[in-house]
């Protein structure tokens, strides 16, 4: 046999291989109620704000939920809503708080029941692979305390960067010492000026007081000795440990020859902390502290090593001991029995490291999904797990765990595919991702698909009708889809490529501050265009509209929101054409990607459409000829239709 005869033969097996892919079932969990969902995810901070502080709370959120029903939303996924020195929320100080930004536990729970009461469902961020490192937990494990093995460290520095290309060092240099040290660094972070105890050598016992309106003063006794605290720029505030020269923020240092009493004013409006040692002219010198403690010196400090993945700002928790899980567990517990549904898990591809690599997807970490996922259904049996494995679709498919692991994994190779085609007016980068679905999900697997989401810049295209494409396809094709923030008004990036810039202020209006506040924002918005915000939005033609009509198109017919899918041919390459069935529904959807009018002619043949049959396209509700092969569809600029064959 000729090389070439074998290539030809491959090439031919290859391509009918794959359109045999192209075919798959409904899922065996399709009756559960995170199949047949339509998630809205929340950055709580840039929703919706009701105090007037600039920053969108809890219950602002509560206060849109009657426009989230009626877009059709029923299912949220909110961003971190925990106490964290971050404005982004993920390095958690409590893992069973809410961060004083977004309102109290009880603004919480009355969301959840508001939320409960409009038939829309509520997951958490879940960050279980690193703390921040101003958590009283790693305070501890500093000193040597109980907590040391929560944690992972080194006497020396073992070199590994992170594990993706262009790594920073994995592995952070810090002083430790032991339990009886009282020498504490003090952090001028947000919930550190609001009187968290992971810092204030008196313990909970000192609390910071509202002295006047944003204003909050706390008063310490700190033992002799050097510390220093830290003032982030541009209203982001972090702790800091010793790392001078950082472009973000100066180093605030306090040299004390003796115990002291300190008094710290924390100035929530202008962002500053001020100290009686160093701001004598501002802060008066306190004379008294209720409850004083006595202090010993402090422990001699060593040097050593600690593991954070991302940064040296969070660092990464020891999953292999038994009293991280069960703690960690526990908060899940926590929230799960106060009636949360479920919950999206943060880098779970980075559980767990080997003791020479921190190589990502070991069985380490999948297991541990399993573990996870287990444990969340035997509190809420109900509950849904979706994961980040921000990977390839193969590897997505292995947290699934033969349906013990993750209910639903994001598909990234799906998002990107989305966007290509919808930017290039070409399917096939679509249908090779979801060939690669059909190959590698089991059976009860439910792909989470979606286009955008806070880690990754908005879409951008040049033509706006690309936007109805990438809205379409994420709403006809397989899987629960997961719309953020701000995408159903086509809502845009902000100039910067840093995170704040993809989580910028939600635009409700034309009004002063966008609706969304009555002050400036925390952060600018990411456009001032008139049509971009959900007031301007409310007619027919838009993107919004689109949105809403689709997301009532798929919850209407259970082939759009759980059925199975094929590849429909269409004899156009600027057209995509896809069947959903489920039970006795078919729908043929036919997508015109370009900014053309298009036309195609439908194979069917070979097809579960073969049949035929009478057709009524769903968006007009009007009665069409009989389907045979070769249909022929008409389609208007990135127009499309949804043919049901009865």
């Amino acid at each position: 046999m000729s090389k070439k005869f074998l290539w030809v033969l491959l090439l031919v097996f290859g391509v009918a291989s794959a359109q045999l892919l192209l075919t798959r079932a409904p899922s065996a969990r399709a009756d559960s109620w995170y199949a047949s969902s339509v998630f809205y995810q929340v950055f709580v901070r840039s929703f919706q704000d009701s105090n007037g502080d600039g920053m969108g709370d809890l219950r602002g959120l509560t206060s849109r939920l009657d426009y989230l029903k009626d877009l059709g939303i029923n299912a949220l996924w909110l961003n971190p809503i925990h106490p964290s020195p971050s404005y982004h929320g993920y390095d958690i100080t409590d893992y069973k708080g809410i961060n004083p930004d977004y309102g109290t536990l009880e603004d919480f729970k009355a969301f959840l029941t508001a939320a409960k009461s409009r038939g829309i469902r509520v997951i958490l961020d879940y960050v279980p692979n690193h703390t921040a490192r101003s958590h009283p937990w790693f305070q501890d494990a500093l000193r040597g305390g109980e907590k040391k093995n929560w944690y992972l460290w080194r006497d020396t520095n073992p070199g590994w960067k992170q594990p993706w290309a262009g790594g920073n060092d994995a592995w952070h240099k810090v002083q430790t010492g032991d339990s009886s040290s009282t020498k504490v660094i003090f952090p001028g972070s947000i919930q550190g000026a609001l009187g968290a105890s992971n810092w204030n050598p008196n313990g909970a016992e000192t609390r910071a007081t509202e002295t006047a309106p944003g204003i909050f003063e706390l008063v310490v006794r700190l033992p002799k000795g050097s510390y220093e605290y830290k003032v982030a720029l541009n209203g982001g505030w972090t702790e800091n440990y010793g790392a001078g020269g950082r472009a973000d923020g100066a180093n605030i240092k306090l040299e004390l020859s003796a115990d002291t009493i300190v008094k710290f004013v924390f100035d929530r409006t202008r962002k500053e902390v001020l100290d009686s040692i160093n701001n004598p002219d501002r802060v008066a010198s306190p004379t008294e502290i209720p409850a004083p403690t006595q202090f010993t010196d402090a422990a001699p400090t060593k040097t050593e090593y600690y593991y954070g993945v991302f940064w040296d700002g969070m660092p990464d928790l020891n999953w292999r001991s038994a009293d991280v899980r069960e703690a960690m567990f526990d908060a899940a517990k926590y929230w799960l029995e106060l009636g949360v549904d479920g919950f999206r898990v943060d880098a779970a591809r980075y559980m767990f490291e080997e003791s020479d690599n921190n190589t990502p997807d070991s069985e380490a970490d999948q297991d541990w999904q399993t573990d996870f996922s287990q444990f969340v259904k035997s509190v809420k049996p109900d509950a849904a797990v979706v994961s980040e494995v921000w990977t390839s679709t193969e590897t997505v498919a292995k947290y699934f765990q033969n349906g013990t692991g993750q209910d639903m994994g994001f598909n990234f190779d799906l998002q990107r595919a989305i966007r290509n085609s919808a930017n290039g007016a070409n399917p096939e980068v679509v249908k090779q991702v979801l060939s690669r679905v059909a190959r590698s999900y089991t059976k009860e697997a439910v792909d989470a698909i979606f286009t955008s989401n806070h880690d990754l810049e908005r879409m951008k295209f040049f033509n706006s009708g690309r936007y109805r494409s990438a809205a379409t396809m994420l709403l006809t094709l397989p899987g629960t889809p997961f719309i953020y923030y701000g995408e159903e008004i086509g809502l845009p990036n902000a100039a910067t490529n840093r995170d704040e810039g993809k989580r910028t202020p939600m635009r409700w209006s034309n009004a002063a501050f966008g609706g969304f506040s009555t002050v400036q924002p925390w952060q600018l918005f990411s456009s001032t265009e008139e049509n971009i915000n959900v007031a301007s939005q409310q007619k027919a033609g838009s993107l919004w509209t689109l949105y809403k009509n689709l997301i009532r198109l798929r919850q209407a017919n259970p082939a759009l929101r759980i059925g199975g899918f094929e590849i429909l041919e269409t004899n156009n390459p600027r057209v995509f054409g896809f069947t959903r069935a489920y039970k006795n529904q078919k729908i043929a959807v036919v997508i015109n990607l370009d900014s053309d009018p298009q036309a195609a002619k439908l194979t069917t043949k070979n097809t579960s459409l073969e049949k035929g049959g009478t057709i009524q396209e769903l968006t007009t509700n009007k009665k069409l000829a009989s389907l045979t092969n070769n249909y022929q569809v008409k389609l208007s600029p990135y127009g499309f239709v949804l043919l049901e064959v009865r």
